[in-house]
């Protein structure tokens, strides 16, 4: 199951959707250790599950009048009974935008 929203991205236009909240299937995947295309393994990569599942439920279902509030999808995920609540959250300091985000504030810029 996933609660979805639709989301913005900077310097992109259009909506996509967002997975605000998942349960019964892992939210990440690792892929750390597994081989690229031309055979070097993977050292950071993780696959965010819950998003994709919802950007692609969020496509189907449509965003204007459609009024369609359900998709049954069938996606390769990994299913679980574990608590999933902070699964695809990332502490501050270990985000990959935080460098960007300390700049900005450290430059008084808004």
């Amino acid at each position: 199951v996933v609660l979805t929203d639709s989301k913005s991205s900077p310097l992109r236009l259009g909506v996509t959707g967002v997975s605000l909240a998942h349960a019964g299937f892992e939210g990440t995947q690792s892929k750390v250790g597994v081989h690229d295309l031309f055979g070097k393994p993977l050292k950071f990569t993780r696959v965010n599950s819950a998003d994709s599942v919802a950007a692609a439920a969020v496509f189907c279902m449509g965003e204007a009048s459609e009024s369609t509030p359900l998709a049954l999808l069938a996606v390769p995920v990994q299913f679980t009974e574990m608590d999933q609540r902070a699964e695809v959250a990332v502490p501050y300091l270990d985000d990959l935008y935080t460098p960007l985000y300390q700049a900005v504030l450290k430059n008084g810029k808004s």
